[in-house]
């Protein structure tokens, strides 16, 4: 029997006007939730430590429930569904894997899994959903597929579980379907997190899904009171340094401070750098884990940039730089995805955040260091083209 994994799993429910067709008693949309019934009651049952949101999609793409481990409460929310309008599969794709994404940031992170209910009548949307699996295989994002009715577009959904790892079944009817979800229940496929991959190739998705940084002037007015009340006196402290000012600029904290978006806790951009060198075990120079929370996040551009500066200045560079190494530009790289090998399969574009098909036009930074890959279009929309990542200015060979 395969290892069973603690997860958490998002059931995706197609709820379009094709799931109210009787080719299965009373009709597919029925049946699906006596799917979900069975699979729920049983997952639970056997592994009470498993978490499952609900999102649906049809008319519009809605998030019914967040993670919860109550049968009863998940089991009572399919009452409320709506039926109607078309299937914008992509879409509800993009929302699942979005709140799993939100849940990997999080230390200690359990294994991501979709569980796909549909009978495959989709409609395209500007989310493409094998460019989004493709995604979801370098993030160890697992779906599993349960298909009724007609065969139509047959393909596109059995592609999406095997490009995940995931599992495909087919029931011709409600009791094939219940024995199928009374199965997949009892048996998932044993599975990882993608920070088991110890393949750094996978390093620039984790950058892509790493939460930012928020400056002072980003905060709500609910966060700037709920820091207030934890903090006091010491919500423009460091974490790291302990000090309001930046230990590296000496500017104060309301220019160089950011705030991690899950505790509130406040550190110095620099700071951030700093601890995030001293970490052995990361795969990326973009990404740490908030000291305080351990939250995954990502090193602001602008902070590489002054580490550089400084660590010229700790090697006893006392000449200033001249005004084009101030600006330190950088030549780029321009080819075709493919032709930049597990960069360009491993990796999204920092502008749109949409991964990179083999043949599509790309831009690639030409600091040693960073590497990001752009895709044509979108390097044309960077503010006086500097990379999202590192923060030096590009431009092209001469």
């Amino acid at each position: 029997m395969p290892e069973k994994s603690t997860e958490n799993l998002v059931l995706l429910l197609d709820s379009s006007r094709s799931m109210f067709r009787r080719d299965y008693a009373p009709n597919r949309f029925e049946a699906a939730k006596k799917v979900i019934t069975t699979f729920v009651q049983t997952r639970l049952k056997t592994e009470a430590g498993t978490q499952i949101a609900l999102v649906t999609f049809g008319s519009k793409v809605t998030r019914v429930l967040d993670f919860i481990n109550i049968p009863e409460t998940i089991l009572s929310a399919l009452d409320e569904i709506e039926l109607g309008g078309k299937s914008p599969l992509g879409d509800g794709l993009g929302v699942a894997v979005q709140i799993l994404i939100g849940e990997l940031r999080k230390v200690g992170a359990r294994v991501p899994r979709i569980l796909l209910i549909s009978d495959g009548q989709y409609t395209n949307t500007a989310i493409d959903p094998v460019r989004l699996a493709k995604l979801c295989s370098g993030l160890n994002i697992y779906i599993d597929v349960i298909r009724l009715g007609a065969m139509e577009h047959f393909n596109i959904m059995k592609k999406i579980a095997q490009m995940t790892n995931g599992q495909f079944f087919y029931g011709n009817d409600v009791n094939d379907l219940i024995a199928i979800a009374t199965k997949l229940a009892k048996n998932p496929t044993s599975a990882a997190t993608v920070f088991d991959k110890e393949d750094a190739r996978f390093a620039p998705l984790l950058a892509q899904i790493a939460g930012n940084l928020l400056k002072v002037g980003e905060l709500t007015s609910d966060q700037k009171s709920l820091i207030d009340s934890l903090l006091g006196k010491n919500a423009s402290k460091c974490i790291v340094c302990f000090s309001v000012d930046d230990p590296i600029t000496k500017a104060p904290f309301y220019i160089s401070g950011r705030y991690c978006p899950n505790c509130n806790q406040p550190m110095h951009i620099n700071c951030a750098a700093m601890w995030a060198e001293q970490d052995g075990k990361r795969t990326s120079s973009e990404i740490f884990r908030c000291p305080h929370c351990f939250y995954l996040l990502r090193i602001p551009a602008e902070a590489h940039k002054t580490r550089q500066l400084h660590k010229l200045m700790r090697r006893g560079e006392s000449e200033p730089p001249s005004s084009e190494q101030s600006d330190n530009i950088i030549y780029t790289t321009r080819g075709i995805a493919k032709d930049f090998g597990d960069r360009a399969l491993f990796s999204a574009c920092p502008v749109c955040l949409l991964i990179f098909e083999e043949n599509d036009k790309v831009v690639s930074c030409g600091n040693a260091e960073c590497n990001a890959l752009y895709h044509e279009n979108c390097f044309l929309k960077l503010e006086e083209s500097r990379c999202k990542k590192c923060g030096l200015k590009m431009q092209p060979p001469p």
